[in-house]
């Protein structure tokens, strides 16, 4: 019988931080189904790719989970990121290490994103991370909620990770694929809106 090794379980749920002020601090987060924080080689691949563009952003991280990538993004440089959750204990857990750390930068919701992009924003962001739980498969209609419902700014950025082997998603027009990646079984989009001409 394979015996249990509390410490290994522990090491599962954290995730450390890469760079910036808060570099090497520890973000613990609570396990659960579909709760897939960002891995660290496709954060530091995303935040290369941001650099220029992260100092002072407005960010929108619409499936928080572990709250990596929003505590990444503020680490960089960003101005404030709005983290929205649908699973209470996630929530509950991004609030404690938001405290923990000190980031009053970052305002945590508790909410269902699907739902909360069919409404207009209360005012529009630079920089939009879309990571859902892979078992979710309504990513285009977000997107296409998310211009719609002017959740953008004239020009933003948007991420998104998906399972290497599905189709790319479908986008808006004015949305540009900038950057392209894949880390094992995932892959890594950043794509560019400009200003439609309708």
């Amino acid at each position: 019988m394979k015996k249990h090794d509390p410490k290994k379980r522990e090491s599962r749920n954290k995730v450390k931080i890469i760079s910036g002020r808060l570099r090497g601090r520890m973000i613990e987060f609570e396990s659960g189904h579909g709760l897939r924080p960002t891995g660290s080689r496709s954060r530091e691949q995303l935040f290369n790719w941001l650099s220029p563009v992260i100092q002072g952003a407005d960010c929108a991280d619409l499936f928080a989970g572990s709250g990596a990538i929003s505590f990444e993004a503020l680490s960089r440089g960003a101005a404030r990121c709005l983290s929205i959750e649908k699973n209470f204990k996630a929530v509950m857990r991004l609030k404690h290490n938001a405290q923990k750390m000190g980031e009053g930068s970052m305002e945590i919701i508790h909410t269902d994103s699907w739902r909360l992009v069919k409404k207009n924003a209360a005012s529009p962001f630079d920089l939009i991370f879309v990571d859902p739980p892979f078992s979710e498969n309504y990513i285009s209609d977000l997107c296409f909620d998310l211009e719609a419902n002017n959740w953008l700014k004239p020009v933003g950025y948007i991420y998104i990770e998906i399972p290497s082997n599905r189709d790319l998603v479908q986008v808006p027009l004015n949305w540009q694929l900038w950057r392209r990646g894949v880390s094992g079984k995932v892959e890594i989009l950043l794509y560019r809106r400009v200003e439609s001409d309708r």
